[in-house]
């Protein structure tokens, strides 16, 4: 008879190891046992940071990426044009999406393999930090300088660059996962048929 396959999400993967008898009452975790759970909480930390900062590293090139397409390359009007303020804008975007995703959950392991989920809370923070940022504008009369449709290609841009590079991720943490080189080892208590089976 087969044995009956588990699906596993992308962080609770792990290999399970029968165990006949619970620890007595009062025993302390082995050492290994908790050097590998600090281990593997810094492992996902480590990966969660670097995703979120590749994020906020996009969309800041997205913008200055799109100044210099919709502004030097299809418009050139023969004067120079400060990359200063689009670089500006792309930063403080950058982080107020970057704020707005880690509220989201976007920054979690157990979701990061949702590509439909984390595509719509992507776009609502995006949507958001570009609002944000249009609001400061109007206060403090800079929007002007900055075209709308630089605007909508950086938006564009930013999105599709996003989504893209959380579905590389998704991937790649999956493969990761079911290649073993990522999870925990977990000890199943029990006596039970499905504890067998597992």
């Amino acid at each position: 008879q087969s044995t009956p396959s588990v699906d596993f999400t992308a962080h609770e993967a792990a290999r399970k190891v029968p165990v006949s008898e619970p620890p007595p009452n009062g025993s302390k975790t082995s050492e290994p046992t908790k050097l590998h759970s600090i281990f593997a909480g810094l492992q996902d930390k480590v990966v969660l940071d670097i995703v979120a900062a590749v994020d906020i590293l996009v969309i800041f090139t997205t913008a200055v990426f799109a100044k210099y397409f919709y502004l030097d390359v299809f418009r050139d009007i023969g004067v120079p044009v400060s990359t200063t303020p689009y670089a500006a804008a792309g930063a403080l975007v950058g982080v107020l999406a970057y704020v707005n995703m880690r509220k989201s959950g976007v920054y979690q392991f157990e979701r990061i393999s949702r590509n439909f989920v984390q595509s719509r809370k992507i776009l609502v923070a995006l949507v958001t930090a570009f609002l944000v940022v249009i609001l400061i504008g109007y206060v403090f009369k800079s929007i002007e300088q900055f075209s709308r449709l630089w605007a909508g290609v950086w938006f564009l841009s930013a999105f599709l660059s996003l989504v893209l590079w959380h579905f590389v991720v998704s991937m790649g943490l999956k493969k990761l996962v079911f290649t073993g080189s990522m999870g925990r080892t977990v000890a199943v208590i029990g006596e039970s048929e499905c504890v067998k089976q597992v």
